[in-house]
């Protein structure tokens, strides 16, 4: 069986930043081939884990794996980094840092036992700021500064589930049997 990347599914953890400035939307790389995937995203996350198979893993699945209780969590920023080695742009992103980031990886963990390819790996937990056209990037550091990304916030607020269908095979032997 075949998957392509673009249908795997997600979960993802939805924060709020504080403290940071938002990056102009002139910035942004828009792929015309695929304009949702890129730019600057409105809802900012953490993605707990990318490359669930929707053809094996369902949302009901997920909700059967006991999730952490993240809202209002609150992590910090060691540093922004940059992401990709494409020609168009590079994708700019806050390393989080903070005790509960121990939550994420056991999460990660746990999800990681369902049917899924790894597209990524080592998990680094991340907030993606955007992705930014090459010509910007060095006007990134400019507006968002070690000192802000040191104090800023970013709050936890729900896990959100995307890409994968919902159940539609039995879930129970009694199903099966009827």
């Amino acid at each position: 069986m075949t998957f392509q990347g673009k249908d795997y599914g997600c979960v993802m953890l939805n924060v709020e930043v504080q403290g940071i400035p938002e990056i102009p939307a002139d910035w942004a790389y828009i792929d015309p081939d695929n304009p949702k995937d890129y730019g600057i995203p409105v809802q900012k996350h953490v993605t707990i884990k990318y490359g669930l198979i929707p053809e094996l893993v369902s949302r009901e699945d997920v909700l059967n794996l006991d999730s952490p209780e993240c809202s209002h969590t609150v992590f910090g920023s060691f540093g922004l980094e940059w992401f990709g080695n494409s020609d168009d742009y590079a994708v700019a992103v806050l390393a989080l840092k903070g005790a509960d980031l121990q939550v994420l990886h056991r999460y990660n963990a746990e999800l990681s036992t369902l049917p899924h390819i790894d597209t990524h790996p080592a998990y680094r937990p991340h907030v993606t700021l955007g992705y930014i056209k090459r010509e910007y990037r060095h006007l990134v550091g400019r507006i968002i500064t070690n000192e802000e990304v040191g104090r800023c916030s970013i709050v936890a607020k729900n896990i959100v589930i995307s890409g994968l269908p919902a159940r539609t095979s039995p879930t129970s032997k009694q199903e099966v049997n009827a």
